[in-house]
């Protein structure tokens, strides 16, 4: 059960990151549904959704706790 959802939390983490990956690879149409408008915060020069921090946030618990189990 840890393995699982030690996985299950670092697919969260790369579906979180991968708006930020996919203009730099030409599929930045695709990207645009991960920033609904409400909430963005600026880290670095890269721009953070609420989902997008929303999926890196639980996938991090999800991560933590299932290295810990």
């Amino acid at each position: 059960m840890g393995k699982t959802l030690a996985c299950f939390g670092l697919l969260l983490i790369v579906i979180g990151i991968l708006p930020i990956i996919l203009p730099m690879v030409g599929y930045g149409t695709y990207a645009a549904m991960f920033y609904l408008g409400y909430y963005t915060l600026v880290v670095g020069s890269y721009e953070f959704s609420e989902l997008m921090l929303g999926l890196i946030g639980l996938g991090f618990i999800l991560l933590v706790i299932g290295a810990l189990k």
